[in-house]
């Protein structure tokens, strides 16, 4: 049996280190500082057949957990059922905004000034043209076209949770349409037009375990001539991971 001594100095040896475990500070006197892990979120866009999707989505066999999903997602495009058409990824801390986007600013006008009239010592309309004078191009706008990753991540107090709040969208710019033709001796001559653009955007909040993978939203992409393709879907997937720096 310890004597009352060796119980004291136990006890005193154990208190010590407990004040040294729980020391803020470092050696040399500064207080340490808790570096929180980044956040490093993707965004993947998959493309399948519609029926593929609708199974995936409502069989019996859909996933159920983000670690599930993030198997999912690696399968699909490993067996050729999905093809990555898109993908984006930024890191951040928690609790901070993060912004990424890979985009084509396309500018285009929107609004137009009306035509002055001619001058009566204004030179001769070229041949092939009628004698209107075009309005003039006043105001213009961007659209990015391209793909676009808005997100706010915050990381449970425990660390096993990563909430996102998030914003991505994808661009397509299927091309110009005329709005204004005139005719010319080999036919319309196009003068003024108007892009056309086809948006799949998901604003939506989701959680998952750090690694895990969850479902933004399902799209449909376009035809070639810019009208809904209803035998494809695109799924929006959203990957978070924790990077301890």
């Amino acid at each position: 049996m310890k004597t009352p001594a060796i119980l004291l100095a136990s006890a005193s040896f154990l208190f010590i280190s407990a004040i040294h475990a729980a020391d803020p500070f470092a050696p040399n006197g500064t207080k340490a500082e808790t570096v929180s892990p980044l956040i490093e979120i993707t965004v993947d866009y998959v493309q399948m057949a519609a029926e593929d999707a609708g199974a995936l989505l409502h069989g019996k066999d859909a996933p159920t957990t983000s670690l599930a999903w993030h198997e999912t997602m690696i399968h699909l495009v490993k067996e050729g059922k999905g093809k990555l058409v898109g993908s984006i990824s930024v890191s951040t801390k928690s609790g901070q905004r993060a912004t990424c986007e890979s985009v084509q600013e396309h500018i285009y006008p929107t609004e137009y000034t009306g035509a002055k009239g001619r001058d009566s010592n204004s030179p001769p309309v070229p041949a092939g043209l009628t004698a209107v004078d075009l309005v003039s191009a006043s105001s213009f706008e961007m659209r990015p076209v391209g793909v676009r990753l808005e997100v706010d991540p915050v990381l449970s107090p425990d660390g096993t949770i990563i909430d996102l709040n998030l914003a991505p969208e994808a661009v397509i710019h299927l091309g110009d349409k005329a709005i204004m033709t005139l005719p010319h001796d080999t036919g319309e001559r196009e003068v003024q037009s108007m892009p056309e653009f086809y948006s799949m955007k998901n604003t939506t909040a989701v959680a998952m375990r750090p690694g895990g993978t969850a479902l933004c939203g399902m799209n449909t992409p376009p035809n070639e001539d810019g009208s809904p393709n209803h035998a494809l879907r695109v799924l929006c997937l959203v990957t978070a991971r924790l990077v301890t720096p």
